[in-house]
Order: structure tokens, then sequence, then C-alpha cells
């Protein structure tokens, strides 16, 4: 009975019972991280609070690394929150990694107003001569709107004078940069920028032109990329040519390296990844930088418009009066090509050119330009160039021919011509080690159309002694002429800031010249430097330099002399004083 009544008391169910509940996760948790702001961490651990994907740490800690916050902000801040800042929690190295979401803000250029008066006061007496003192001097007014500038001569002499004084005026302009454009403007005196196939001249009117140097952030060459994938969390180290130079944490995912150290000529960069088991994969990767091209992207130009300069540091101030026009664009079209357009123009002359530079692969750049002029007839312009630089042997061929009526705006005002060819070639190799020093050999050559040829020989040899002294070794020798010199030198710096030096010479008429000079250096926080310098030989001097800086203003002061004294006791002194 016990048994039947338990087997009709039992239930009956038409569905399965539900799961147990699972207890609550902990949503909130205190780990102990460093925290890495834009790649950079200090290695300090840092309390921070997570929840979920939120992360929060102190007000202090933040500000600390430089993380911008609220006004007032105190307490526990959220990072998430705040405005261009994106988080990424690396567990593998337990690190969190904090950045701009569009890059680091850059702060405007900003100048305060003043007034700069630079001086450079220079005198000579030679012997059986008049007295002369010249007094060169710049006036620079500077401010957020630009800086003003004039600078000239004040021409005074002495005893064989025949006009008394006289005041050569030199640059009167105004120059204003914008780094966030990256372009500069100057209206007045200026001086027109070429490319390396062409020549500037002297103007006055208006210039426009970009300025790379506004913005040393900016690299404008092509420089080493490198895009993978990664299968899991990894950490990877850069090496180039055999020396570390970065490593990074990286996500599972598409990757690509950007952030390379500068680089100039050919090398190998290894990239060695490591998983969190150790596993390790390396890839090398032959590369060949040049600094000649343009990155993908850039542009860069100049133009001025005004009136040709003549006559220049002649105490006249005279101009053409045709208004002329020279300008230039470049553009990269792809990582491995720039081109180049270039324009002149001016009453009676107008020239037109293009060029390009390409990559060779990892053998080096190809450089080629042609510009053609019509003034009184065609003329034209053919330039080659390839430098190549190797971890061991470096070289640059320059070649540049023109016909006889080529010109352009710096000839336009001038009855003669330009040379008809140049060449020149640079060799420098360390084949024996970079422990052995460096050997270089240099020609170069100039044709006019007269056809006389100039042609000129280098040698040279530089190596590293022991500490930081170096020795230099060098001669020239004039092709056709019976004449050579060289130089043979040696640098020995002895504590922080003083450094000794001799040198020997022998010049092309065979006369020798032996020198020895002493250098202290001008401290960077101010107060005073020095330089004392003795020859001895066929042209002896003295000449001593004392260098001082005193709160807002720099002065130095040099004297020389020169020569033994002549029958009537006297030799060639020459003073100078500047100060800015």
């Amino acid at each position: 009975m016990l048994c039947a009544s338990t087997v009709f008391a039992a239930e009956e169910f038409g569905s399965l019972p539900p799961p147990p509940t699972a207890p609550p996760a902990q949503q909130q948790a205190l780990y102990y991280l460093t925290l890495a702001v834009n790649g950079y961490s200090d290695n300090l651990v840092v309390p921070v609070s997570v929840n979920g994907d939120r992360y929060a740490a102190d007000a202090s800690e933040l500000a600390r690394r430089h993380i911008k916050l609220p006004t007032s902000a105190t307490g526990q801040i959220e990072i998430n929150t705040l405005p261009d800042v994106t988080v990424f929690y690396d567990s593998q190295v337990q690190q969190l990694n904090a950045g701009g979401g569009s890059g680091t803000p850059r702060l405007s250029a900003r100048s305060s107003t003043g007034l700069l008066f630079n001086y450079n006061l220079f005198y000579t007496s030679p012997p059986q001569q008049g007295d002369t003192m010249n007094a060169l001097m710049e006036q620079r007014l500077f401010s957020d709107y630009g800086t003003l500038s004039n600078s000239g001569l004040w021409v005074i002499k002495s005893s064989y004078t025949d006009d008394g004084s006289r005041y050569r005026r030199y640059d009167t302009y105004w120059r204003y940069s914008g780094s966030g454009r990256v372009v500069s403007y100057q209206l007045g005196d200026l001086i027109s920028n070429s490319l390396t196939w062409g020549q500037s001249a002297r103007m006055a009117g208006l210039r426009m032109g970009r300025n790379f140097n506004l913005r040393p952030d900016i690299v404008t060459y092509p420089m080493l990329q490198y895009a993978c994938s990664a299968a899991v969390p990894s950490t990877l180290d850069l090496f180039i040519n055999g020396f570390k130079t970065s490593s990074m944490a990286l996500n599972s995912g598409p990757f690509t390296l950007t952030n390379t150290p500068y680089l100039n000529g050919v090398g190998e960069a290894t990239i060695i990844t490591t998983d969190a088991q150790g596993r390790q994969i390396a890839t090398s990767m032959p590369f060949y930088v040049s600094n000649t091209l343009l990155r993908q992207g850039l542009s860069d130009f100049d133009l001025s418009v005004g009136l040709l300069r003549q006559t220049y540091g002649l105490g006249q101030d005279r101009y053409a009066s045709d208004p002329a026009f020279r300008g230039f664009y470049r553009y990269s079209v792809t990582q491995n090509l720039t081109l180049a357009r270039h324009g002149e123009t001016v009453r009676g002359l107008s020239l037109l050119g293009a060029g390009a530079d390409m990559a060779v692969g990892r053998w080096g750049t190809l450089s080629t330009a042609y510009s053609h002029s019509e003034r009184d007839g065609r003329g034209q312009q053919y330039v080659f160039g390839y430098p190549y630089y190797g971890n061991t042997v470096g070289f640059n061929v320059q070649h540049q021919r023109r016909t006889l009526r080529y010109q352009d705006l710096s000839t336009y005002a001038t009855p003669g011509n330009m040379s008809k060819e140049s060449l020149q070639a640079t060799l420098s190799s360390m084949l024996f080690g970079p422990a052995n020093g460096t050997v270089g050999m240099s020609y170069f050559a100039i044709t006019t159309f007269n056809d006389p040829r100039t042609e000129l020989v280098n040698l040279s040899y530089t190596r590293q002694l022991w500490g930081n002294s170096t020795l230099y070794l060098a001669a020239n020798k004039t092709l056709g002429d019976r004449g050579h010199s060289a130089q043979i030198q040696v640098i020995i710096p002895f504590g922080s800031s003083d450094t000794f030096n001799t040198s020997m010479q022998r010049n092309n008429q065979g006369e020798n010249l032996t020198t020895l000079g002493v250098t202290r250096t001008l401290p960077l926080d101010g107060g005073f430097g020095w330089n004392l310098a003795y020859s001895a030989g066929n042209d002896p001097y003295h000449q001593g330099t004392l260098v001082g800086e005193v709160r807002i203003t720099r002065y130095r002061g040099d004297l020389w002399q020169r020569g033994e004294p002549n029958a009537l006791g006297r030799n060639e002194r020459l003073g100078n004083l500047s100060g800015w």
C-alpha cells in the first residue's frame, strides 16, 4: 500500500524544468596596470577600475601623463568618455594603452612682439694702406603678424677714401610663415627658390612657397612600410641593419608598420613577431629610401613675382622695369615617382622645364630634367643625375649640358652666358669597415662655350682615433696645372666643451702653413667661450675670439693679425665686434 501510494503521489510535467541560474558575474574589478600614452610608458603601475569595456583611473595619474582632462577634474575619471581618446587593454603585457583618436593636438606657433638690433663691426689695418671700418647692421621687428627686417652695410673709410662714409642697403622684406598650411609668404626683397636643376634670382616683389622646415614632424619622403596580419596577439620587434629600433604590441588581425626611423639609402629591415607562447616569426625585407622623392600625397611649390634686382650690394638700388615671374611645382605620382614642372618669364624671355625623380628598386634614384628657353633664339638644357648610398659604398653623378642660346632669369640682365657643360662625380667608401675610416674621391669639370675646361680632383680620408678624436686627410689637384694642395688635420676634444686641433697645409705654390688652435664652446645656459689660433709658415697669422652671452644679448669679438712686421713696423690687423 505504501509503495502504491508513493507512485500515485508523483507529479507529471509537460516540459523540462528551467536550468539553474548562474551566480551573477563580478561587473567591476580593480587591475594594476602600466599606462601607455601615445605609445610611451613610464613603466609605473597604476590602479585601474575595469567595468566591462570601461576603464577609469585617478585624475592625478592621467594628468601626470599629459592626458587632457576637463577643468578641475578630480577623483576617478572614465578614460573612455574623454574626447578624442581611444583605449585598448593589452592583457598579454598587462598594459592600458591610451591614444589620441585624431592624433596628438598640435600647438599653433606664437611669437611675442619685439625689436632686434644685430650688428657686426669689422676693422682692418693693412700695411701701407688706409684703415677701414665696416658696420654690418640688421633691424628686425617681429610679432604674430610676421617679421619685418632690414639689413645693410655702413662703410667708413679713412686715409684713402674718396666719398666718405656711405650706406649700402642689402635686403628689406616682410615675411610671414603659417605652420598650419606649411606655407611662407615674403614681400619685398627676395631670392626665388629653385630646383636642383634651376638657378635662383634676386627680385623685389612677392614670394609664396612651401616651407617644410616649419613642421619637423612631417616626413616629406617615402619611408619603409610593411603590411601583414597577426593570427593572435603578438609583440613586434623591428631591426634596421641589425640594430633594434622599436618594439610594439599587436592585436590579432591585419596591421601596417609605418612608424620607422628616418632613413636614407640602402638597408635591410628584419621584423620579428612573438606570440604569447613564445613562438617567433622573422621576416627580412631589403629596402632603399631616397629623400629626393616626395611622399605620396605631398606636394611642393614656390612662386615668385616682381622686378629683377640689379647691382646688388653696390650701393645702388636698381630694379628692372619689366615684371618677372618664376615658379615650380612638384608632386608625387607614386611612392617611387615624383614629377616637377618649372617656368620663368619676363619680357623677351620665356622658359619651361619638366623633371622627374624615379626610384630604381634598391639601386638608387634616377633624376632627369629638360628645359627649353626662347630669347633671340632657342636654347635647351639637359640634366641627368644618379645617386646611390649603400652601407659601405655611396656615389653621386650629376651631369648638366646647355646649348649656346639657353638663358634664364639669373642671366637675363648680364652679357655673359652660362657654362656649356658641368660634371661632378663623388664616391665614398667604407670597404674596410667603419672602424678603419672613410675614403672619399671627387671629380669636378666645368666647360665654357669658349672651350676652356677646368677639372679638379679631390681625395680625402677620415678616421676616428682614440675617444672622439678625428684624423682628416685631403689632397686637391687641378688637372693641367703643375701644383697641388694638401692638408692633414687632427681634432682632439678634451673635457666637456674644449677642443684642440692642429693642421698642416700646402697650397698650389708649394707654401706650407702649420696651425695650432684651442676652442671652448659657449655654454648653452650662457657664459663665455673663446678660441685661440696660431699659425707659422709662409703666411703666418694669430687669431683670437671671445664670445659672451649675458641675459638676452650675445657679444662676439675677433682679433686677427697677419704676417710679420714690415720695414715700417706694421703688419695687417683685423678686428671684428658683433652683437645680437
